[in-house]
């Protein structure tokens, strides 16, 4: 429930739309069987070359699926993509579980 006259609260949220309004992230994940300590120069160079590229690294203890999961994320596909490409060519072919 919410109150107020619904008219009003409707005409209130139609014109606050606008301002949550944003452009699409657009994200890629690499899965690797390497800890963290193994692959972080790896990430640096990335960053030292992709340096609006936002990169995430979540390690994952207890599993034998991967060890750590590298988010990219851009507004810009293409930049994205360059970063993703340019990424997984630094990384060890062999630490690399899978790709999203």
């Amino acid at each position: 429930m919410l109150p107020g006259i619904p008219q009003i609260f409707e005409a209130k949220l139609l014109a606050l739309a606008g301002r949550f309004t944003t452009d699409p992230y657009f994200i890629n994940a690499i899965y690797t069987s390497a800890g963290e300590g193994l692959i972080a120069e790896h990430l640096h160079n990335c960053l030292k070359l992709y340096p609006e590229l936002l990169l995430g690294s979540y390690p994952r203890i207890g599993t034998a699926e991967y060890r750590v999961k590298l988010t990219l994320e851009s507004k810009d596909r293409d930049y994205l993509k360059r970063a993703f490409d340019y990424l997984l060519g630094l990384l060890p072919k062999d630490v690399v579980v899978k790709t999203e």
